[in-house]
């Protein structure tokens, strides 16, 4: 929900899965209004025609990664947190992509012990980052920061 404030448009997500071997992910991508991505690849499409829809898609793709990855980066400032339990973004540019921790494929290799606190770490870091963009969303009194504010004064707008 948080990513969707900002504008992200988030197509599935999961918390992960112990028994299933799936760590916690959000998948996003713009939206896809004219079916551009099935017309890309179809083959009744003139071969220039395929590459423009999917060039178009990976721009609009690209605008929602452009949202989202500044935030990550303020996100992990001054956080001192393992390389393997921080969140990154993978993905393809005209399908789309998916956030996730670094580490989330190994909970394939995890014994069936270990598996429950691999995940309850990598929920937390999601849940940090949640946390991160409601805070930064709506700022201390539960509503959304002004764009800009002039210089020198404080959230109440007064000097």
């Amino acid at each position: 929900m948080a990513l969707r404030l900002l504008g992200i448009h988030t197509a599935m997500s999961c918390g992960g899965h112990v028994d299933r071997l799936l760590s916690p992910y959000v998948t996003f991508a713009s939206p896809d209004p004219n079916n551009d991505l099935r017309r890309a690849y179809a083959k009744d499409e003139d071969l220039r025609t395929r590459r423009r829809l999917k060039r178009r898609r990976v721009r609009r793709n690209a605008e929602e990664l452009r949202v989202l990855l500044p935030r990550l980066e303020r996100f992990y400032q001054g956080r001192d947190v393992p390389q393997s339990k921080r969140l990154i973004v993978h993905g393809f540019g005209p399908s789309g992509y998916q956030l996730t921790t670094q580490a989330a494929d190994l909970v394939a290799l995890a014994p069936q012990s270990e598996r429950r606190a691999l995940l309850d770490e990598e929920r937390q870091e999601f849940r940090a980052f949640t946390e991160f963009l409601k805070a930064e969303f709506f700022g201390a009194w539960g509503r959304p920061w002004p764009a800009e504010r002039p210089t020198g004064q404080g959230r109440s707008g007064r000097s």
